[in-house]
């Protein structure tokens, strides 16, 4: 074989092999790939958290002492409170600290005394009752305000 000729034979291996392997990447990755999305059921579709999917019954006075750091906050104060950190003593007394949203962000500090009874939390005499529920390891207070979920957490 004539050199020119090895050129072209090589030239055009090389690109029916090129050709091949974009072939053969396209088959893989079609097999590979997502399903559509009208294969999933609609609602199933969105992403949901742990407190979307929680179970939320009526807490009970023995399940809320403890420390606890929030979760989601909804209503009025989520435009200005960034986290909540409430701890709770079973001798009705509690502490808080709320970090709000100021410029620089800052701490504000809250005690006084809790008390539970018909399913409604109150911190201290000036506050508003907030239903109270539990999922697990979580607590969930609503007033008509809005909503803020506290996680259990742990002193070390």
């Amino acid at each position: 074989m004539q050199r020119q000729d090895r050129k072209s034979l090589l030239a055009a291996t090389t690109r029916q092999g090129l050709r091949w392997a974009a072939l053969l990447l396209l088959g893989i990755s079609g097999f590979t790939s997502c399903y559509a999305s009208n294969v999933v059921a609609l609602e199933d579709r969105d992403v949901k958290s742990r407190e979307d999917q929680a179970q939320w019954k009526p807490a009970e006075a023995e399940s809320i002492p403890g420390l606890y750091r929030s979760g989601t906050i909804e209503g009025e104060s989520a435009a200005s409170l960034l986290k909540l950190f409430y701890y709770f003593h079973d001798d009705g007394s509690y502490t808080a600290a709320a970090l709000v949203g100021s410029n620089p962000p800052s701490f504000q500090v809250l005690s006084g005394q809790w008390e539970f009874k018909g399913g409604k939390l109150l911190l201290g005499e000036d506050a508003s009752p907030a239903t109270l529920e539990e999922f697990e390891d979580m607590l969930r207070l609503s007033t008509e305000q809005g909503k803020v979920v506290l996680y259990r957490d742990e002193i070390r």
